[in-house]
């Protein structure tokens, strides 16, 4: 029995094979289909290209920053220094302008104040007792006084008589002298009654001076017992006023803003030193005529130094603040106003931004620029702002909100990225 042949290639193939020129037939270069698919490929690299050329792509430089109003953010202090008992303010809370805000345990002032006005009454008390004494003492005194100037005055009436008679006589004895009927020592006699009796005039006058002079003089003395104590008095009243005065300023906080808290620095029952930051708040209606010209909200934002220095007034800004997540509402727009010329200090920081932590996370432990973003409005939306995709938020962007921020510096077509060496003819 013959087995048969087992056929491995196909009948086709092996007839190819037979006849590979194949001269009866024509050779085709490139088909149609060929043709329309490498038309394509061109016009899409074509249009890629010019496409990579007009398109371009911002150059951005990060930063972080805070919102503020026109007036900032304001520390509010306390002049004194105590316990404090009492503390009426809470984060987000608005306050007005004189509002007190905290009390203060002053009860080494308070018992200074009690000694001082014991001490007053004491004063006032003893005032009393002299002026009734004088009261009591005036009429006795004007009595011995009124009897002793009545002596006197009786006396000297009877004196000016009897210097009268004597005068009568010593004419008498003149007359008799010079007719030789007495001898002159009665005329002598009589002389020195005279002498004697005028001068016991001359004496009880003066003693009339004398008790109106002693009137005087204690008239003085009561008026000068009373004035040294009205001094003690008035000297007393003013350190009851002063304690008063420190006590209910030292004990009582008021608030010299009106405002929104953002930050509370203290609570009851610490000691607060004299000076010491109680609170942070961002204030209201103290704008200068500069601020409320421009825009109501203005970002503080700092970037690295080496890129800070990039940066031009006018550059456009993509903020990101924490109240409106991008992915919802975009970007809030805004330009920049100013770029500081050098690094911030902390402490130039700290006068900005008032948070000593935020200082720290916003410097990142370097240098960086400062540089203040104007925000741009837009009345159609609810916040007041321009956003890059949305109307934003239906909410009101408040001061004091973080923020982060996308600088543009400039930009540059697509295909640059893809062919780095091209940068350099769009890199100024």
């Amino acid at each position: 029995m013959q087995v048969a042949e087992k056929q491995i290639f196909r009948e086709a193939a092996l007839e190819r094979l037979s006849t590979p020129d194949r001269l009866d037939q024509g050779l085709t270069i490139v088909g149609s289909a060929g043709w329309i698919a490498l038309a394509g490929l061109v016009a899409l690299i074509v249009g890629g290209t010019i496409w990579s050329l007009t398109i371009k792509v911002p150059i951005t430089v990060p930063g972080s920053g805070i919102l503020l109003e026109p007036g900032g953010m304001l520390e509010v202090t306390t002049g004194s220094r105590g316990r404090l008992v009492s503390f009426s303010v809470t984060p987000g809370a608005e306050i007005a302008k004189g509002m007190e805000i905290a009390r203060f345990d002053q009860s080494e002032i308070a018992s200074q104040l009690t000694t001082a006005e014991a001490e007053l009454k004491d004063l006032k008390a003893e005032r009393e007792q002299i002026s009734a004494f004088q009261s009591r003492k005036r009429p006795m005194l004007a009595a011995a006084s009124n009897q002793k100037r009545q002596a006197y005055e009786e006396h000297i009436k009877f004196l000016e008589v009897r210097l009268k008679q004597l005068a009568e006589r010593d004419k008498g004895n003149l007359d008799l002298l010079a007719k030789g009927f007495i001898a002159s020592q009665k005329v002598l006699d009589t002389q020195l009654e005279i002498g004697q009796a005028d001068e016991q005039r001359s004496r009880d006058v003066n003693g009339l001076r004398e008790l109106d002079l002693d009137e005087t003089k204690q008239k003085l003395q009561d008026d000068q017992e009373i004035l040294q104590i009205d001094i003690k008095i008035g000297s007393a009243t003013r350190k009851v006023e002063n304690l008063a005065d420190q006590l209910a300023r030292e004990s009582v906080v008021t608030s010299p803003y009106a405002g929104r808290v953002v930050e509370l620095k203290v609570k009851p029952g610490e000691i607060v030193e004299r000076g010491a930051p109680m609170f942070t708040l961002i204030p209201k209606g103290e704008a200068t005529a500069a601020d409320k010209a421009r825009d109501e909200l203005t970002a503080v934002v700092y970037v690295a130094p080496g890129e800070g220095k990039q940066i031009k007034t006018g550059m456009p800004v993509a903020l990101s603040v924490s109240t409106a997540p991008r992915e919802e509402y975009g970007f809030l727009m805004g330009k920049i106003r100013y770029v500081a010329e050098v690094p911030s200090t902390p402490e130039g920081m700290m006068y900005t931004l008032k948070n000593k932590q935020l200082v720290t996370n916003l410097s990142n432990n370097a240098a960086p620029i400062e540089v203040v973003v104007e925000l741009e409005r837009d009345a159609a939306t609810p916040s007041g702002y321009r956003w890059s995709s949305s109307r934003g938020p239906d909410l009101k962007i408040n001061g004091g909100t973080l923020t982060q921020a996308d600088i543009e510096l400039r930009g540059l077509p697509l295909l640059s990225l893809v062919i780095p060496p091209l940068r350099q003819i769009w890199t100024p």
